[in-house]
């Protein structure tokens, strides 16, 4: 894990660096590019503003910490699990695709909680696709097979909520944050699969590296 951050730390490096550069002026502007764990509390705050609902500042708080809550209770569910084979996923990285899906994995988890940012994500996820593709039906793993029909999912559905929004809904408040609120849950989704494959992935090569 050294190596990867190692070899990938010009890109985290230069992602931190222009998160201080660039802020949307708000969630509702640029919603649909966001890729980020503060996107719906984010939404949350905006919402609040925009319809002079309660305090903002608590309800983006309040918000943040519910994901908190949430992220951190399916991780530890889900590692007390006995079978993790059923599905999480193995990596073997004398496999190009494996080292590809452990990379972009890596990047795209230091993305979403290092910044509100609109930059550097699709390629990250374009990483993972071929892994996916190679493994999909072929070893009918339930869960490889739904996250990387969830992955198509995100780039079909939420391009054609936009085209949708900017087309006819544009002045629609509602249309969009219902669409930045479907992305921010599909996003929280992935990035669960993907901590929770990270942490298994540590954990095996610990208990390698001590029998050692």
């Amino acid at each position: 894990m050294a190596t990867i951050f190692y070899v990938e730390r010009i890109n985290l490096i230069g992602i931190y660096n222009i998160s201080d550069k660039i802020h949307p002026q708000s969630v509702d502007n640029v919603g649909m590019y966001l890729f980020s764990f503060q996107l719906l509390p984010k939404l949350a705050e905006s919402t609040s503003l925009h319809l002079n609902l309660l305090n903002s500042d608590y309800i983006y708080i309040t918000v943040y910490l519910f994901l908190i809550v949430i992220f951190l209770y399916i991780i530890f569910k889900n590692s007390s699990l006995k079978n993790k084979q059923i599905y999480l996923i193995n990596l073997n990285l004398n496999e190009f695709e494996d080292r590809l899906f452990l990379i972009s994995s890596t990047m795209l988890i230091a993305i979403y909680f290092i910044s509100i940012s609109y930059l550097y994500k699709e390629i990250y996820f374009l990483g993972l696709l071929p892994f996916l593709r190679k493994n999909f039906l072929y070893k009918k793993n339930f869960y490889i097979n739904s996250f990387y029909i969830l992955i198509l999912l995100k780039f079909i559905m939420l391009t054609l909520f936009w085209v949708l929004q900017t087309s006819f809904f544009g002045t629609s408040a509602f249309i969009k944050g219902f669409n930045i609120f479907t992305k921010g849950i599909i996003d929280n989704v992935l990035i669960i699969f993907l901590i929770l494959l990270l942490l298994k992935f540590i954990k095996e090569n610990i208990k390698l590296r001590l029998k050692l």
